[in-house]
């Protein structure tokens, strides 16, 4: 059984560039894209002067959810698609399909709504640039 779990779409960019971020000094292979992305003052500088004028788009970071679990037809290629904001239903979902008594624990969960923090303009243009996600996991922008 394929299983996929995805995130609200203004969560996982946010959430990837900030762990990027911290953890390029470890990459040494990742020392590039780290110093380009230290040029941006903010999230909303990254989005506005980075994703939206098409840098970065083709890091793996950076990808559509979407592109991960669905084919060119947008047909989904996993067997269930479950949500991190309903974790612990969609995870039980799994575990009795496979026929086992479990539970998951769920460490880090943030706290603060997805998109909080950021402009409206970098939300508006995080909607558009995810739109595939917010569509293909049944999310409002």
């Amino acid at each position: 059984m394929q299983v996929c779990f995805c995130q609200k779409p203004l969560r996982s960019c946010p959430v990837s560039v900030s762990l990027y971020i911290k953890w390029w000094q470890s990459r040494q292979q990742d020392l590039a894209i780290a110093k380009e992305m230290a040029e941006y003052s903010d999230f909303d500088d990254f989005v506005a002067r980075g994703l939206w004028r098409g840098a970065f788009r083709s890091h793996l970071l950076f990808l559509s959810q979407s592109s991960f679990v669905m084919d060119g037809n947008e047909t989904l290629m996993v067997d269930f698609l479950g949500h991190f904001e309903t974790l612990d239903k969609d995870f039980q979902q799994v575990a009795n399909k496979l026929g086992i008594s479990s539970e998951i624990a769920h460490r880090n969960k943030g706290s603060v709504e997805a998109g909080a923090g950021m402009t409206a303009a970098t939300r508006e243009k995080l909607a558009i640039l995810y739109a595939q996600d917010f569509v293909n996991f049944g999310y409002t922008p």
